[in-house]
């Protein structure tokens, strides 16, 4: 693998409702609940044909797919991630993931959640 580089980092928002009593943030089960998210991807510089890493809006499309959360913010931030490299590895096969850094910040926004997957 190449020592050089790139890294996409995409920043958005995004809300689902609440279900369960250990999901995600401080709504309460069955309401909805704000977030926000960044998701940083670092590769070896491995190019689509259109010389995209990935397609940035694919990730928001993935985050704003989200439409309920069951789960706490540590096993969303680890499930989150996982999904994102399989999009990755389906979009451009050649790519070259170092890694998949997700952060997410449930509404009040006290404190991010972050998971680092090495693949």
């Amino acid at each position: 693998m190449s020592k050089n580089s790139l890294t996409i980092t995409r920043i958005g928002k995004f809300s689902f409702t609440a279900i369960g009593d250990a999901h995600c943030g401080v709504a309460k089960p069955g309401t909805k609940q704000a977030a926000d998210y960044e998701v940083r991807i670092k590769c070896a510089p491995v190019l689509d044909r259109r010389h995209y890493l990935i397609e940035q809006l694919d990730i928001d499309a993935y985050m704003q797919g989200i439409k309920a959360v069951e789960q706490s913010c540590e096993k969303l931030v680890i499930d989150t991630a996982y999904d994102l490299l399989e999009l990755c590895q389906e979009r451009n096969k050649r790519m070259q993931i170092i890694f998949i850094e997700v952060m997410i910040k449930a509404a009040p926004g006290l404190a991010w959640m972050t998971f680092r997957l090495w693949p």
